[in-house]
């Protein structure tokens, strides 16, 4: 998605970008279909065409995660205070995940194939070896009855 200011120049722009940049050839030949609006380079984002053309592409675009998957993430995480133990990172994921990992790791929701390595740990069969096993983990020691 592009925009134009149909000015007749051959080096036309969106008024800020020339359009050759917002279309480099090794771009549109790995593409399978471009929009442009004729509209200047901040304009675009009122547009309403423009921003229909952004919503149907996002609806063309399969989700990994089946939907029950998606119910649990659309609960959010833990409201909940957590000490300097936590870094910036772990704390994130539980405030915003929690509810997701609490499902997986109880049972309550059936893991995928990406979930593997995350059973593994909750389950014990191997140490966490990335930032969301680390919190989870920690947050299961920390608040046993929150994560059950």
């Amino acid at each position: 998605i592009y925009a134009y200011l149909n000015t007749g120049n051959k080096y036309d722009t969106d008024g800020v970008v020339s359009l050759r940049s917002q279309r480099p050839k090794a771009l549109t030949d790995s593409v399978s279909e471009q929009r442009g609006f004729n509209s200047g380079h901040a304009e675009i984002l009122h547009k309403p065409e423009a921003v229909a053309a952004v919503l149907e592409l996002i609806n063309r675009v399969d989700n990994y995660f089946p939907d029950e998957h998606l119910e649990y993430f659309s609960k959010g995480g833990f409201n909940i205070e957590l000490d300097d133990s936590y870094t910036a990172k772990e704390k994130t994921i539980i405030h915003a995940n929690g509810h997701y990992l609490k499902a997986l790791s109880n049972g309550e929701l059936a893991p995928i194939a990406i979930n593997q390595s995350f059973m593994d740990v909750v389950d014990g069969k191997k140490k966490p070896s990335n930032t969301t096993e680390k919190a989870w983990l920690k947050f299961t020691k920390e608040f046993p009855a929150m994560a059950k």
